[in-house]
């Protein structure tokens, strides 16, 4: 615990645990709400957010608020801790319940759960987690855009290649064996021609015999 807790920053923390940039999209009050967690771009701090579209809740953590609330959650290390978070948000067990002015974060692990108080966020502090959402939507629809054409790069050559062996094929083109050619031999007859085998080669005349 204490190796993994005291030799990495915050933010070491959080990429070697895959806690950034989770999302959730479920239910909020009846309402359709998105979660999610990423760093501070100083990187001192890790963020839970929650949203149903008009309001923003959030809860803020530096490195000695994440491991007082591991203790708190009577884990073992806060490796496990953040583990939670990333099972809880990738299998889909997570709950946002509005309580009055806050909203309860619900991360359920396979054996344990761990509990948040996401606040109504400030008037900067909106305008933060909002310039992050469109920026962050915008990089992913560029993201998928460009995986997109990629594909359809791919299906086209593809179809080039299948199109350029149709024609090759229609032009009479095969593939040279291997081992070269076969050639059939015919062997000569006899008083035969290689010209026309069908007829006889005709004999010269020796005159009159007189024996």
């Amino acid at each position: 615990m204490a190796e993994f807790q005291d030799s990495l920053s915050l933010r070491e923390l959080i990429v070697k645990s895959d806690t950034n940039e989770l999302f959730y999209d479920g239910n909020l009050d009846g309402e359709r709400g998105i979660c999610w967690t990423r760093i501070s771009s100083d990187g001192a701090t890790f963020i839970l957010a929650a949203t149903n579209g008009f309001d923003i809740w959030r809860a803020t953590f530096e490195k000695q608020d994440l491991i007082a609330q591991c203790e708190l959650s009577e884990l073992e290390d806060l490796e496990k801790f953040l583990y939670i978070i990333k099972y809880a948000f990738e299998c889909l067990s997570v709950s946002l319940v509005k309580v009055g002015n806050k909203i309860i974060l619900q991360c359920s692990g396979q054996k344990n759960t761990l509990n948040f108080d996401l606040f109504e966020a400030k008037i900067n502090d909106k305008k933060t987690e909002l310039r992050y959402m469109v920026f962050h939507l915008t990089d992913k629809v560029k993201e998928l855009r460009k995986s997109l054409t990629d594909a359809n790069d791919a299906i086209e050559m593809g179809r080039q290649k299948e199109k350029h062996g149709s024609e090759t094929q229609g032009f009479g083109f095969e593939p040279v064996r291997k081992g070269g050619p076969s050639v059939n031999l015919r062997r000569k007859q006899q008083g035969s021609s290689l010209v026309n085998p069908n007829s006889k080669k005709a004999k010269r005349a020796k005159g009159i015999s007189f024996e």
